[in-house]
């Protein structure tokens, strides 16, 4: 594309003011240890969020870990985004998915330390 730098610029720090925000696994970790449906609902919305913000850069990776931890999520608890959601998740699929995350994770994570100085946890 032909964004300005500081077009980048911002995208990218309104993206980095969205991870520290809202990419927070302790917080659903813990309401899916409490069975919080509300609670895990939240998380999911807000980690879904982050595809909305994310940077061109790295539109894809978000993308592909957002969808695997929405999945994931689903087949521990029968919860997604917008509450109960019993839809079946494939474990063989939902492995599958978690195995080819690995590179996105990491190009995240080197995204949210690069350019915004975030250690994800």
């Amino acid at each position: 594309g032909n964004l300005s730098p500081s077009t980048v610029k911002s995208e990218s720090s309104e993206f980095c003011r969205a991870l520290k925000a809202d990419y927070d696994l302790r917080d659903l970790r813990s309401a899916i240890s409490r069975s919080d449906t509300e609670a895990i609902a939240d998380s999911l919305r807000r980690f879904r969020n982050l595809q909305l913000k994310a940077p061109a850069s790295i539109a894809d990776d978000v993308t592909k870990v957002v969808d695997a931890v929405e999945d994931t999520v689903r087949a521990v608890t029968s919860v997604g985004p917008d509450g109960p959601d019993s839809t079946p998740v494939d474990p063989a699929a939902l492995d599958a998915r978690l195995a080819e995350i690995g590179a996105s994770a990491q190009n995240l994570a080197s995204y949210a330390d690069e350019k915004c100085g975030i250690k994800l946890q």
